[in-house]
């Protein structure tokens, strides 16, 4: 995971002096952490400062229970997700909403949202994503992140190695030309389906 942590401040520093600047950051994933480097950016230069430090992210009291995905879907079927999220404090704990995002075969990112609730202490709760994704391209869609958002925050609770297959016709235009005719316009479209009907 990848986080970058900015300060903006405009701050000034005499020759010879010293300044303290603390930044603050927010991971939103359990697990070890590096700071890789540290860049400062003044008039017309951007400068580069070696820095290395480790850092351990405890994880928060929800966990994933189980992310329950269809493993194969027809092209502009509705991607329907179940996330079970298990409540491990003593304490309710209320989630805003639940996400689950992952690639589809092109590279391009998608993602799915659901309302979420609160998750009485100790307690494992099911929420239904129906947030209209409808895949239309062929091939093999990725799901690799589930999280929640919390007082506005996004919090992941794990990148789970799943994926859905999608199959069935995919349209795609070869070439396209548009030409005048006695009628008015005529147009010439080659379409190839790349699907797996």
């Amino acid at each position: 995971a990848t986080q970058v942590v900015e300060a903006d401040a405009g701050w000034s520093l005499p020759g010879k002096a010293t300044e303290t600047i603390y930044l603050t950051a927010s991971p939103y994933m359990a697990g070890d952490w590096a700071v890789q480097g540290v860049w400062c950016q003044t008039d017309g230069a951007t400068l580069d400062f070696y820095g290395e430090a480790a850092f351990y992210v405890q994880p928060g009291p929800l966990a994933l229970g189980a992310l329950v995905a269809p493993e194969a879907l027809a092209v502009g079927e509705r991607l329907d997700l179940v996330v079970e999220v298990e409540n491990r404090d003593s304490v309710p704990v209320s989630v805003d909403n639940l996400h689950v995002g992952g690639t589809r075969p092109d590279g391009n990112p998608w993602v799915s949202t659901g309302e979420g609730g609160t998750i009485p202490p100790g307690e494992t709760r099911q929420f239904t994503l129906q947030d209209a994704v409808l895949p239309a391209k062929v091939g093999t869609w990725q799901i690799d992140a589930v999280g929640y958002e919390q007082e506005g925050k996004l919090l992941l609770l794990e990148r789970p190695a799943q994926q859905v297959e999608v199959v069935g016709p995919e349209l795609v235009a070869e070439q396209l030309a548009v030409y005048p005719s006695q009628s008015g316009w005529s147009v010439f479209l080659a379409v190839k389906n790349v699907g797996t009907d």
